[in-house]
């Protein structure tokens, strides 16, 4: 395109000769040829000023139609550099007639959502190259659209008609459904019915006896120690009488009392040892006692024949 506007001015200013003086064809050369160089160097808003420059300074003559529809041309690539499509869409139908200048339609590419690209491809399947983000000056006819999605490819038809511009909107294909997952199996949690233990609390019975048979070991246990300390009292007493006895005789009897009164003496010790004994082993089987009165209070009766369960029962009979 630039080689293209950079040639075309110069030729310009060379048909220009014929329609001119000059003075004028110097101008149009001048201006063509910044033209030409703003174009190469990617300058197209300065090369549209200049080429306007130069068509405003050739005169409106059939001889200097030929230059004229020229830099028109020019004047029209530059606007559709600049994205101006319209106005060149314009100028372009202003030179119809002019031989070798085909009326061109505008291709807008609207990608929605998901598109990640889009190519067009003309009747060859070769690729076109966009002038404008989106937007495609284009022969009339039929193209085709290839996009990338995240959805997969997408493929358009679209059909261009020479000065009109037609939208094209891509958008994704709807991404499938996701899988529908399988409910969870339904886990029943199945309570066991709670055993309830009818058993008697034989721990209870057995306590209740252990203080049956420890309250009648302890009465048996005092009633002997009871006995004993009557009998060393009884004995405390002889000896003590024997004593006096011995200690008053004409002549007294030394030695016979004093063995009276040790004997005494050990009855006495005997005695005061066999009381604390004899109050322990009752008050231990007083406690026996309210022991035992309690577990029996406390164990349950035992359980009874469980009655037969309602229905038929299978069996047999001789």
């Amino acid at each position: 395109m630039s080689v293209t506007l950079v040639c075309g001015g110069l030729l310009a200013g060379t048909q220009a000769r014929a329609c001119a003086d000059a003075a004028t064809v110097a101008t149009s050369r001048r201006l063509g040829a910044e033209a030409g160089g703003l174009a190469a160097a990617g300058d197209f808003a300065g090369a549209l000023e200049r080429y306007r420059a130069a068509l405003t300074a050739l005169p409106v003559s059939p001889a200097c139609e030929s230059p004229r529809g020229e830099l028109q041309g020019l004047i029209a690539r530059c606007l559709e550099r600049l994205c101006r499509l319209e106005e060149a869409l314009a100028l372009h139908r202003t030179r119809l007639g002019t031989p070798g200048v085909v009326a061109k339609g505008h291709l807008l590419i609207q990608p929605g959502p998901g598109v990640e690209g889009a190519v067009v491809r003309g009747p060859d399947a070769s690729p076109v190259e966009a002038r404008c983000a989106n937007g495609y000056l284009l022969p009339p006819g039929e193209y085709r659209v290839d996009a990338r999605t995240a959805g997969g490819p997408v493929e358009r038809t679209v059909q261009v008609t020479a000065g009109q511009t037609t939208s094209l909107t891509l958008e994704a294909p709807p991404a499938p459904p996701p899988p529908v997952a399988s409910p969870p199996p339904e886990v029943v949690v199945v309570t066991p019915p709670r055993e309830v233990d009818d058993a008697p609390c034989t721990t209870c019975r057995t306590w209740a006896w252990a203080g049956v048979i420890t309250a009648g070991a302890a009465t048996l246990g005092a009633g002997i120690a009871y006995g004993a300390a009557l009998g060393a009292d009884e004995e405390m007493n002889d000896a003590a009488a024997r004593q006096r006895r011995l200690a008053g005789a004409r002549p007294p009897d030394v030695e016979g009392a004093a063995l009276a009164a040790r004997q005494a003496e050990d009855a006495r010790d005997t005695r005061d040892a066999l009381r604390p004994v004899t109050y322990a082993l009752v008050g231990i089987g007083l406690a026996s006692v309210a022991l035992a009165v309690v577990m029996f209070q406390l164990a349950p009766e035992a359980p009874g024949t469980p009655a037969p369960a309602d229905g038929p029962a299978l069996g047999f009979r001789f």
